[in-house]
């Protein structure tokens, strides 16, 4: 034992490889014990019932059901071609032999080769596996044929023009990621967008000269030939061909390094005027006097010189709040007063009258139902 020689003595991993190495000794000697007891009970049961050794062979498979130190060859040296044949036909259905079957275990095509394993029920269903195999394999159902009708219009002219393209549709939750037809016969279904695009972007009357460049080898390594050689043409040729400005320019407002080059530029000009150009007391002056003068109008002012449009609003609001402005304003909303409580008035008294009107008349129908009342007393 290898813990016994790298380990000392009272080390606890040598003590646990030695406490499991004994529980398994004892349980060696457990399961030979119940082994040695079987035999003997089993051997004085057929030595007790006066078993032939083929008989008693017979019955200890069949209430095994599936012993595995039992071998063909030994079946047949041992008793015999037509015994064997005899236990073995006696065994059949019970162990998972085919009828029909040979002592020779001839290989039939139906169930393969005949092996250790074939002559003993396998494990799960005894009976349905008993059986041949080509029995209980299901049968594909056949789709049921499509009706006349619809097989006449498909074939007349009229109805191959008049039928749409019908498409599949994949669905991947709940068919398994099988092809699932949705609609009806004579419906028309979806189109699928993947495959629509599928078949756009594969139509070659569609391509471009590039595009149909790049679907081989050749035309690829032609594309990046025609690269180069215009890489080459630029740098050598035209680039020369240019006005040194025009170059000055482009690398300027369009490169990447030229873009933050300005920027930075105009950044130092801001701060180098603002400190050349430092403001005296009068401007300083300037410039609070109007924000105060925005800031009472209520006119936002920005950062630098405010521009006309807020020194036209700054006019507008001033003018607005003139006496002259004011009184003008408060005229204009009496005149307006004093024209819609006219306009009031006016509809009251045509709504009175229209009522008055509607009472005189019922007036009158009271008193001429009065006089003809009395008149009729009278007779």
């Amino acid at each position: 034992m290898l813990s016994r020689q790298l380990l000392p003595d009272g080390h606890h991993v040598r003590e646990g490889a030695e406490r499991a190495m004994l529980q398994s000794e004892l349980r060696k000697q457990e399961s030979l014990e119940r082994v040695s007891r079987t035999r003997s009970s089993m051997s004085a049961t057929h030595s007790a019932a006066n078993l032939s050794p083929t008989a008693a062979a017979a019955d200890f498979l069949l209430k095994s059901g599936r012993h595995r130190s039992v071998q063909p060859a030994a079946l047949d040296a041992t008793l015999g071609e037509s015994t064997a044949q005899k236990l073995l036909a006696a065994l059949d259905g019970n162990m998972g032999i085919l009828k029909g079957r040979s002592a020779r275990f001839e290989q039939e095509p139906l169930d393969g080769p005949v092996t250790h394993e074939s002559l003993f029920a396998p494990p799960g269903d005894v009976f349905n596996r008993s059986f041949k195999r080509n029995l209980f394999k299901k049968k594909k159902k056949k789709a049921p044929p499509p009706p006349a009708e619809e097989v006449a219009r498909s074939s007349s002219p009229e109805g191959g023009m008049g039928r749409h393209r019908t498409d599949s549709v994949v669905s991947l939750s709940g068919t398994g990621g099988k092809v699932k037809a949705i609609g009806g016969p004579g419906v028309p279904r979806e189109k699928d967008p993947f495959r629509a695009w599928k078949l756009e972007v594969m139509d070659v009357n569609k391509m471009t000269m590039k595009e149909i460049k790049s679907r081989s080898f050749e035309g690829i390594k032609e594309m990046q030939a025609d690269i180069k050689r215009d890489n080459r043409r630029f740098r050598n040729l035209w680039l020369r061909e240019m006005d040194e400005d025009l170059l000055y320019e482009d690398r300027t407002l369009y490169t990447p390094h030229g873009m933050l080059a300005t920027e930075v530029a105009e950044r130092k000009y801001d701060a180098w005027k603002r400190k050349a150009y430092k403001p005296n007391d009068y401007t300083v002056q300037k410039k609070e006097a109007q924000k105060k003068l925005f800031s009472y109008y209520g006119v936002p002012m920005s950062s630098s010189e405010p521009d006309l449009k807020a020194w036209g609003r700054v006019l507008r609001e001033s003018h607005a709040r003139t006496p002259a402005e004011r009184e003008r304003v408060r005229r204009e909303q009496e005149a307006q007063r004093r024209k819609e409580e006219e306009a009031r008035r006016r509809e009251q008294e045509e709504q009175r009258a229209a009522l008055a009107q509607a009472a005189g008349g019922v007036t009158e129908k009271l008193a001429d139902q009065k006089r003809r009342s009395s008149a009729v007393v009278q007779m």
